[in-house]
């Protein structure tokens, strides 16, 4: 989604990013460059609620949509998809990305007034809600239904600051544990999209390497124990509803969407993935364990 550069200057080494208009997925994909004021308004309210948990914001230019921001060097940040993918333990991951992200909703929730400086809404339905679930009516017209009560679920439950975009592709594990990177999709909404979106990017991988099915189950689990136990804004089983319903909508919207995953074979798509995520958008399964007990057997 956008151009990433690492400059060496006289004051050292820094990162510089700056948003595309079209991003860079198979299928035509046009987004305002304005989402840049938004990555660096959370970039500044994350660094400032829960510090280590955000890389910091250096300077940010308007005009240009320009980033720049503190490089992570590899010798001390570890990318989080790629051990994932390859069936590696990162400690701590899961859980500090849990407890972080919790106190970010949490902190926000308290805070209504946050809501004016992300009010991004037609931002977030064209990078989020389009190109994810309104993409899925067309190859699976019989989950119009089902689809539709989602998006007006995410609407009707807007209480704080989302990243929108919580996937293993953006988080590094750090000195101090998990650092979360790209917030070109936050926006006022629904704190059960960001875990959502986390929790299917596990399942899937669950997907890509069957054999450590239970692994990945784990991972899962420790990220959602250590995000409850920070959810005090709303009734826990609330949120943990909503999330277990949106889980096989973003699994199918990561097949069949605008911005398929790129490591799943067809054969896995449509012998495990592909039917377990349309049945899930049908009759989903309102209990985390139990969703995930469900998919773990179904996997095996």
């Amino acid at each position: 989604s956008s151009s990433v550069w690492r400059i060496e200057g006289p004051r050292g080494v820094v990162c510089v990013k700056q948003s595309l208009r079209q991003l860079n997925v198979a299928q035509r994909w046009l987004v305002s460059r304005k989402r840049t004021q938004y990555e660096y308004r959370w970039l500044q309210y994350a660094g400032h609620c829960v510090p280590d948990f955000v890389p910091k914001v250096l300077d940010y230019d308007s005009g240009t949509q320009t980033l720049v921001l503190e490089y992570l060097p590899s010798k001390a940040y570890t990318l989080w998809k790629p051990e994932l993918l390859a069936g590696r333990s990162v400690a701590d991951v899961s859980k500090s990305l849990g407890t972080n992200l919790g106190r970010l909703h949490q902190i926000a929730a308290s805070d209504p007034a946050v809501a004016i400086d992300f009010d991004s809404a037609e931002l977030f339905e064209s990078l989020r809600l389009a190109p994810y679930f309104r993409a899925l009516e067309k190859p699976h017209p019989e989950l119009k239904a089902p689809l539709s009560a989602l998006m007006h679920g995410l609407e009707k439950h807007r209480s704080t600051v989302i990243h929108g975009d919580v996937s293993p592709k953006n988080i590094f594990a750090g000195p101090k544990g998990a650092v979360l990177l790209d917030a070109e999709c936050a926006t006022w909404g629904d704190p059960a999209f960001d875990v959502a979106m986390l929790l299917s990017h596990l399942f899937l991988k669950g997907a890509y390497r069957p054999q450590q099915v239970s692994f990945y189950c784990d991972e899962a689990k420790t990220f959602w124990q250590s995000y409850a136990c920070e959810v005090d804004w709303e009734p826990r089983a609330a949120i943990e509803r909503r999330a277990c319903a949106l889980i096989p909508a973003f699994m199918l919207a990561r097949l069949d969407g605008k911005s398929p995953v790129e490591y799943l074979s067809d054969t896995v798509k449509s012998t495990i993935v592909r039917p377990w995520a349309v049945q899930g958008v049908v009759e989903p399964e309102y209990q985390f364990l139990t969703t995930l007990s469900r998919w773990e057997s179904w996997v095996k």
